[in-house]
């Protein structure tokens, strides 16, 4: 998702983080590494549960969109994984078999499509 999220913004006429040495960059980063390392509790949690490892990786995925919308100074990122945290745990807890882990992967997919829609433009200051 980071080399399309790059895409978008570059589409869209924003700055990247692409600079490697851009505090902004390394925060990212190190936010993405922070999902990374909890993917094994994940993986094992599976082994338990194996719709687990669907729910937490809809979850963990959309964790990234916190420092995206820090550095873009956009409030839609923290809007983007609350919603997507909540719809998640809301499909997979409500939501009937065989249902459930489809309901899960479409809360994602719906969150990308109002996220992208309400990203504020490149250079407005408007608050959302």
């Amino acid at each position: 998702m980071f080399p399309l999220g790059l895409a978008i913004d570059q589409l869209r006429g924003r700055k990247t983080v692409a600079d490697p040495k851009s505090p902004i960059t390394i925060m990212f980063l190190q936010s993405l590494a922070l999902v990374l390392m909890m993917w094994p509790l994940v993986i094992l949690s599976g082994s338990v549960a194996p719709g687990l490892v669907v729910l937490g990786g809809a979850i963990l995925m959309g964790l990234v969109w916190i420092p995206y919308g820090w550095a873009a100074d956009d409030p839609v990122g923290m809007r983007h994984a609350v919603a997507r945290t909540i719809g998640c745990y809301g499909a997979y807890v409500l939501v009937p078999m065989p249902w459930k882990l489809t309901a899960v992967c479409a809360v994602p997919l719906v969150c990308y499509g109002f996220s992208l829609v309400l990203l504020k433009q490149p250079g407005s200051s408007q608050e959302s």
